[in-house]
């Protein structure tokens, strides 16, 4: 038996570069079932507890920061320097992945999501997530003001660019 998506499920797969999260599947009932027989066939791949890749090999950096910014869930924005390498504040992808989410949220990463082959996530809270969530850019992201005023930490301005 062949697993299907929706049609809903496969446009949120292509549109987030290959990624879906578990809590985004738009018809429960389909798209869940699916999506674990894909992964125990081995068609698909686990990056994150709960977040898939639609494909086998090595994920694309835009595909490890989508799957990062859904494993904090649906109010997570891309912060700090990721942010910044997707706005073209710099040319240095870093080491680890910046997301934030509200202040009153959590995300619990285990020990196990850590040793994965991909970047450890590494979690902010803020109270004024709504303010310096960019409207309309994806993966979603900190607004770019928002961006350079909480990355005090960048690499030296020999590899930081200006945004104008």
């Amino acid at each position: 038996m062949v697993a299907r998506l929706s049609r809903e499920c496969s446009e949120l797969v292509d549109y987030q570069r290959g990624v879906i999260a578990r809590w985004q599947a738009p018809d429960r009932a389909v798209d869940q079932p699916a999506v674990e027989a894909l992964v125990r066939a081995g068609r698909w791949q686990t990056l994150y507890r709960g977040v898939y890749a639609a494909y086998t090999g090595p994920p694309s950096r835009d595909s490890t920061l989508w799957a990062a910014v859904l494993r904090c869930g649906s109010e997570a924005v891309l912060s700090h320097i990721t942010a910044a390498e997707l706005d073209g504040l710099t040319d240095r992808p870093g080491d680890v992945i910046h997301v934030t989410i509200p202040r009153q949220s959590r995300a619990w990463l285990s020990e196990a999501e850590s040793r994965r082959r991909l970047p450890a996530i590494v979690v902010h809270r803020s109270g004024r997530l709504p303010e310096a969530r960019h409207p309309a850019r994806t993966p979603p992201r900190t607004r770019i003001e928002e961006t350079s005023s909480t990355s005090p930490t960048w690499p030296r301005a020999s590899t930081v660019h200006s945004a104008g």
